[in-house]
C-alpha cells in the first residue's frame, strides 16, 4: 500500500514538474513582431503633407548607413557590387538598427505604423536586408488628409 502511494506521488509530483517547466519554453516560441499597441502622436515635421505610404528614418545620425538604408527604402538601386567577392564569401554585415515611419499605412486612425528594424548592411556591396524588431502605431496623419 505504502509502495504504490509512493509512485502515484512520484508520479503526480513529476507530472506537475514537466507542466511547469514546459509552459514558457511554449509561450516564448513565437518568432514573430509583435506589436506594443501604443498610441502616440507622432512629432514629425510636416505631418499633414505626407504622402500615402511615405517612408521616414527617426533617429541616427545622417551617416552612410542611413543614406544607404533611405535608399533601400525608396527603392533605389544599390551601388554595384565590388568583383565576386559577395558572391564567393558571402555578404560581410554590419548591423544597424533604426526606427522606420510609414505614413498613412492604414486608413482608419491609427493611420501611421513605426517599425523597429534591424537591416543588415554588406561592407562591400551596400546589399540591404531587415528584419523587424517589434511595431507600433501613431497619431500622425488625419484621416481624410
Amino acid at each position: 500500500m505504502v509502495i504504490i502511494m509512493k509512485k502515484r506521488f512520484f508520479a503526480a509530483t513529476l507530472a506537475l514538474a514537466l507542466i511547469f517547466c514546459c509552459l514558457p519554453l511554449s509561450a516564448a516560441a513565437t518568432d514573430e513582431a509583435k506589436s506594443t499597441d501604443r498610441f502616440v502622436p507622432c512629432h514629425c515635421t510636416g505631418c499633414c503633407e505626407h504622402t500615402d505610404g511615405e517612408i521616414e528614418l527617426v533617429g541616427g545620425a545622417d551617416d552612410k548607413a542611413s543614406s544607404i538604408i533611405l535608399a533601400y527604402l525608396n527603392g533605389e538601386e544599390a551601388p554595384e557590387s565590388k568583383g565576386a567577392m559577395c558572391d564567393l564569401f558571402g555578404h560581410k554585415n554590419d548591423i544597424v538598427v533604426r526606427d522606420v515611419i510609414t505614413h498613412k499605412y492604414k486608413a482608419d486612425s491609427p493611420r501611421c505604423i513605426v517599425e523597429n528594424r534591424k537591416f543588415y548592411i554588406c561592407q562591400r556591396c551596400s546589399n540591404v536586408s531587415f528584419d523587424v524588431l517589434s511595431y507600433y502605431y501613431v497619431v500622425c496623419c488625419p484621416v481624410g488628409a
